[in-house]
This record gives structure tokens, sequence and C-alpha cells, in this order.
């Protein structure tokens, strides 16, 4: 097949993502369709791994426009991977089942180390990167770190924190107050502490990140005239401020910040500062590339074997 259609699929915690390219057969490729959804899983899932009804059927509801995507466009190849909250999951729940069937395809449900394994191949796939580095990629259910230099994984870890569970445990009540964050940023120094030491000891050089809660603070702050959406702890400060000052989760309006952002922002901003102040982080630029690059690298490597 010269120029296979492929779509990969990232299953996350806060939202889904499909992407669809042409490749040709120099290899060069061609996007034919995207789609995002905000699905929340984390936020629908209790104590026993089971999702609420409302949860499942946004899933489902999505699983299945994104099957009739992949139907309209033709696909001969897709990768569709599951991350935290897929991990989550009981076994006995019949979910796993049932979004593969409205999907039509097979769900990879992927480990901790092997998500930040898979962002760490998207993040280099976008940009060749000469000095030590360390990538963040923070997630609705889990955060994620890789230091790498020269292409290689040096260390890597996923830590269970995200934006949509520090939003419900921290912010159940949607009351930005100074005792909500501390609490918050006092939750995932607990997580980092584990590995404070050996992440602070590799002497990374620039700190990248590409997730959907480093995107949004850096919009948020390029708005704001802060240096091409640089983000550094000053900058995170601010943006602190400004939600201290917005008192309540629905009345966020903040230039910049899409609206899907909202709700998760508070509980992304809180691990973000948690791990500018434990890694002793001086800025952190955007990386081009996530999972889903990730994902689509892994594919096209299969393929071209």
């Amino acid at each position: 097949m010269l120029s296979p259609i492929i779509a990969t699929i990232d299953l996350g915690s806060n939202s889904f993502h499909l992407l669809i390219i042409k490749l040709d057969s120099k290899g060069r490729r061609k996007i034919l369709f995207r789609r995002k959804q905000k699905v929340q899983m984390r936020a629908g899932l209790n104590t026993e791994g089971s999702l609420s009804l409302a949860c499942q059927t946004n899933a489902l509801t999505c699983l299945r426009e994104f099957a009739e995507d992949i139907k309209r466009c033709n696909v001969h190849h897709v990768s569709a991977v599951g991350t935290y909250t897929f991990r989550k999951l009981s076994q006995d729940d019949g979910f796993i089942e049932e979004a593969q069937k409205h999907l039509g395809h097979p769900i990879q449900i992927i480990s901790g180390d092997e998500e930040a394994r898979l962002i760490y191949l998207g993040a280099i796939s976008q940009k060749q990167i000469s000095s030590r580095h360390l990538i963040i990629d923070i997630g609705g259910g889990s955060t994620e770190l890789i230091i790498g230099e020269n292409n290689q994984m040096l260390a890597s870890t996923s830590l269970e924190m995200g934006s949509v569970s520090f939003e419900q445990r921290y912010f159940p009540d949607e009351q930005l107050t100074e005792q909500h964050f501390d609490d918050a940023i006092d939750g995932a120094k607990v997580h980092i502490a584990p590995i404070k030491n050996q992440f602070k000891n590799l002497d990374w050089e620039i700190c990248l990140g590409g997730s959907g809660t480093i995107k949004a603070i850096s919009s948020v702050l390029r708005e704001a005239g802060w240096d091409n959406g640089l983000i550094t702890l000053a900058g995170l400060r601010f943006l602190y401020n400004q939600l201290l000052d917005s008192i309540t989760v629905s009345n966020i309006s903040i230039a910049g910040l899409r609206a899907d952002r909202i709700n998760v922002l508070a509980g992304g901003l809180s691990i973000l500062m948690a791990l500018f102040i434990e890694l002793d982080i001086n800025e952190l630029r955007l990386s081009r590339g996530a999972i889903r690059e990730g994902i689509l690298q892994e594919l096209i490597a299969k393929l071209t074997k």
C-alpha cells in the first residue's frame, strides 16, 4: 500500500483525541482530519473502578463518532491507546468491551511507563533536542516526567496526580481559596517526593511540556504578555493570583483560556507549581509533540519495516 491512511486515537482521562493522516511513498504526512472531545473519564471514575452512567454515555458516543470519522476517511490502520483511567477500570465493569465495540477497533491499555515512553517519543519526533532535557506531561489522571539526552530516555516516572483528579479532590466546592491551593500544592509535593532527588541529580538543562494543562497556561501567559508564552514560576504565580481573584471556578474569565480548560485549570496549575518548586525549574517551553505524536511514530514504524 503506497499511501496508507492512518488513524491514531489517544483516550485520555480528560479528553479523547482522533488524528487521521495520509502517509505518502516518501514518508510525508498530510493531516486529513482531527477531532478532540472533552469526556473527563477520570471525573466519572469511582473507587471500585466503575464509571458513572453519564461518563460512559459521553465516552461511548464519542467513540461511535470516531468510528464514523474513521470509516468516512477510508482509514487502513488504526492505533487506539487508553491511558490512566483505562488502567484503573475494573475488568468486571464491562465498559472496555463496550468501548471497543463502539469504536470498532481494539483499545490498547498501556502502563504508566509505556505512556511516558510514548510521550517522550512524541516530543523528540517534533524537535531535535541537543541538551539533556526534562519532559513534563500533566494529564487528567496522571503526570509523566521523563529525562532524556541524545534521543535516549535516562529516567521516567508516572505519578498518580492529574488535573481532573486534583480538581475533584482539592476544589470540590469550586472555591478558589489560598487554603485549597496550599493543600493541592502540598499534595502534589507528596507525589513528587520519591523521585525528587533522582530527577534533580540528573542535571537536565532544558524543560519542555506539551500537555493540555501546559498549553493552556502558556496560552494565558502569552495573552498577558509573558515572553511568548514561556512558563516561569513568576508567571504561574501571576495566574494563581488571577484564579484567587476569580473566587470560584464558574467565575473564571481569563484571556487566552479556552472554555474546556476552565474546570481543570486550578488542579493542573497546582501540580505544575509544585513541580517548579520541587525540581527547581526555572522555565518551561512548549513541546510541539506529545503522546499522540508518539503513538503515530510507533504505528508508522511498524508499517514501514
